[in-house]
């Protein structure tokens, strides 16, 4: 009785290695990103667009104010109450776009019109360093203030794809 208990010990060890070494191999498309600058819904992005949203958050500190996030990832392009049109090939749904409002370290505010204004000089920091960088965009060009992504959709529609794929698939298989 005792070997067997050993043996169903090692046999689950082995299964759980596996599972690790699977997952380590395979990696999960999906990532959660967490910072004391980002409020708001879970930000869960692609993990090629994990830089972005680091480099997001370093301007953020740079400028004192917090990116309070309204939505990230999308499995699809419904969305309910939404001000623009979500696009077929939304870079929401491949990971690689965030909708956002900023708020200042001492509460202040700034949503789709104080955006689109551009007047505030503690929001205007963070979003001229937004405009400033070729790796992303700032939907202000599109009619979309609150939204900021890498233009994956446009760069490469077969890139989009895969990473669109790899999504859902992180999302059935619950890996984040």
């Amino acid at each position: 009785k005792h070997k067997h208990m050993q043996f169903t010990k090692l046999a689950i060890v082995a299964v759980l290695a596996a599972a690790v070494i699977i997952n380590v191999v395979q990696g999960c498309a999906l990532t959660r990103i967490s910072h004391p600058r980002l409020t708001g819904s879970p930000c869960i992005v692609d993990v090629e667009f994990e830089s972005t949203m680091r480099q997001l958050i370093n301007y953020a500190e740079q400028c004192r104010i917090k990116i309070y996030v309204t939505s990230s990832w999308r499995a699809n392009a419904n969305v309910s109450g939404a001000i623009v049109t979500p696009a077929t090939r939304s870079n929401h749904m491949a990971g690689h776009a965030i909708d956002f409002n900023l708020q200042s370290d001492s509460g202040a505010f700034c949503n789709s019109a104080c955006l689109e204004g551009q007047r505030n000089p503690t929001f205007t920091c963070f979003t001229d360093k937004v405009k400033r960088d070729s790796s992303m965009r700032w939907g202000i060009s599109f009619n979309d203030p609150v939204h900021i992504d890498d233009g994956l959709n446009i760069k490469s529609t077969s890139r989009w794809d895969e990473r669109y794929r790899a999504t859902q698939l992180a999302r059935k298989s619950g890996c984040n």
